[in-house]
């Protein structure tokens, strides 16, 4: 059973998948991370990974850049995320916004 991700923000959206050894639940958050986690147990997750780096100044896109009031905070991963099921990948539609740290003055990249 999931209770929480760590590190996360707002959860946008939430996928099951039962294959191979672990019943997988995905979870996407808005803070533009995905998390696999065993659905049969609590605990830390099978795997995370993250479309951000700061360091390099990618960043999700604070909603005040969009023109969208349904988020708040910043616009991420939305959408719920797609498995294939032949293949075990999981597909998510992820939103950043990059500025060139060589020049801070410059339009950021969506």
């Amino acid at each position: 059973m999931v209770t929480s991700t760590p590190n996360s923000r707002d959860v946008a959206a939430v996928n099951l998948c039962a294959q191979g050894t672990h019943n997988v639940v995905i979870v996407a958050t808005e803070h533009d991370s995905v998390y696999a986690f065993d659905a049969d147990t609590r605990g830390s997750p099978l795997g995370q990974t993250s479309f951000i780096n700061p360091a390099e100044e990618v960043t999700t896109i604070p909603s005040a850049d969009t023109e969208c009031t349904d988020l708040v905070a910043e616009v991420g991963i939305t959408s719920t995320p797609v498995i294939d099921g032949n293949t075990g990948i999981v597909y998510v539609v992820s939103r950043t916004k990059t500025v060139p740290p060589s020049n801070p003055d410059a339009t950021p990249v969506y």
